[in-house]
């Protein structure tokens, strides 16, 4: 009996999962965005109120100013510097905590902006710190070296939602976010180049109008600021386009085996990094304040100090008209008071 000998085939391998196409992801993220349009905005409602002590505090300088109060009293000046200080640092509070509940409204499914508002009060300082680790680090390779700052930033552009969904802790919130990317970097980068190019455009197009007007003029001011109204009323479509990113590679790559939390060496690690990035970035600030000073003080200083060497005398007795010498021959003679009244 005749046995058939049978060829084997090649295995293929499996293909690789593909992320949503770009068109659909942004048609996607602009449908969900109108659907939930409201609760965005109820969410920058909410981070506006940070801003009202800011505001309280500025108008309360410019009426000190218009009411002729001495500011440059040491006690006032302390006490104006530090309402600022605070009142600014309030509005940062604010700041962050309206873009931190931006994110957990898309992880609540979109269910209540004042309890994703309430919510981001406890993500706060994790999410500083997470923050401050990322861009410092993509900040100092974009620094050294311009590509791995490209790569690094397509790496880590995923740690708010590796933060915020699946709760990692600081530097292993980048790990994570590094683990999703990885095999998937050209695609996570077209993507991000995409989203890029449409907002340059889209800025070109709005900032066109602005190149007819007075820079600082009344009309330049006021259009500015409608392009930051416009911008604010855009930026959560691109938080949605981002999250739908991480939504496939999560589907993708599955469940971390990594941990949650660093250990307490990495975070001494960063925090060192931090701190010595800020000292730096302090020391260049004091640095290029006192230079600014100086040349200040030079030009107000040079305004001051006339030559004299080109000084010319018969010019400047020209201009007075006197150019002329005067004797005595060029004298007309006084008519007698005496002779006169004969």
């Amino acid at each position: 009996m005749d046995q058939e000998t049978k060829t084997a085939e090649p295995i293929k391998a499996p293909a690789k999962p593909k992320l949503t196409k770009v068109f659909d992801m942004l048609e996607e993220s602009c449908r969900v965005y109108a659907q939930n349009f409201k609760k965005f905005i109820e969410i920058y409602l909410r981070g506006l109120v940070g801003f009202i002590p800011f505001v309280i505090a500025l108008c309360l300088v410019v009426a000190a100013m218009a009411m002729n109060i001495n500011t440059n009293n040491l006690l006032i000046k302390g006490i104006i510097i530090g309402i600022m200080l605070l009142s600014i640092l309030w509005a940062i509070y604010y700041g962050v905590r309206m873009r931190a509940a931006m994110v957990l409204l898309i992880k609540n499914d979109y269910n209540s902006a004042k309890e994703s508002f309430l919510e981001s009060k406890k993500y706060f300082w994790g999410y500083i710190w997470v923050s401050l680790v990322v861009t410092v680090i993509i900040g100092l390779w974009s620094i050294l070296f311009i590509i791995p700052g490209i790569i690094f930033m397509a790496y880590y552009m995923l740690v708010n939602y590796t933060f915020f969904m699946e709760d990692f802790k600081g530097h292993m919130a980048l790990r994570r976010s590094k683990e999703l990317v990885k095999g998937y970097w050209w695609e996570v980068l077209g993507r991000l180049a995409f989203i890029g190019a449409a907002a340059m455009i889209i800025n070109m197009i709005m900032s066109f109008p602005m190149t007819f007007m007075v820079q600082g003029g009344i009309a330049y001011s006021i259009y500015s600021f409608f392009i930051n109204i416009i911008w604010a009323l855009l930026a959560p479509i691109i938080i949605i386009y981002t999250y739908y990113i991480f939504r496939d590679l999560l589907k993708i790559k599955g469940e971390s085996k990594l941990e949650k939390k660093p250990t307490k060496k990495r975070n001494i690690i960063d925090a060192v990094l931090v701190a010595v990035v800020a000292l730096i970035f302090i020391f260049i600030m004091i640095i290029s304040m006192i230079y600014a000073s100086e040349k200040q003080t030079t030009t107000d200083n040079s305004n001051y100090n006339l030559d004299y060497s080109s000084f010319d005398a018969s010019s400047f007795d020209a201009s007075l008209g006197t150019s002329t010498p005067i004797n005595d021959n060029t004298l007309a003679p006084v008519p007698n008071a005496s002779s006169s009244l004969q």
